[in-house]
């Protein structure tokens, strides 16, 4: 069996639309298929599981978001942008 590692990114969101968000990002998990998972995390953000790579430890994956699944996430009606530096998202650490 394959070990899939997954990283936990924060998004910030409008206010009030958590829950509305969190369903859009795992009904965008669909066509992204880094996306695993999406909940409400505190008011005004939503917790997205993303997947960090086959095959590889946590401690030794890459910890960054590929390209691509942020623009995914960022066309999300409600986002208002995926936590991190101008550069790159910043996973949540464990």
């Amino acid at each position: 069996m394959e070990n899939i590692a997954t990283m936990n990114f924060v998004v910030a969101t409008r206010e009030g639309n958590e829950k509305t968000v969190a369903e859009r990002l795992k009904k965008a998990a669909k066509r992204c298929k880094e996306i695993v998972n999406a909940i409400p995390f505190f008011p005004g953000y939503v917790r997205v599981e993303v997947v960090a790579g086959e095959n590889a430890e946590i401690k030794t994956a890459k910890l960054n978001m590929p390209k691509n699944t942020r623009m995914v996430i960022e066309l999300v009606p409600g986002v208002i942008k995926v936590c991190g530096n101008d550069k790159e998202a910043i996973p949540l650490e464990e």
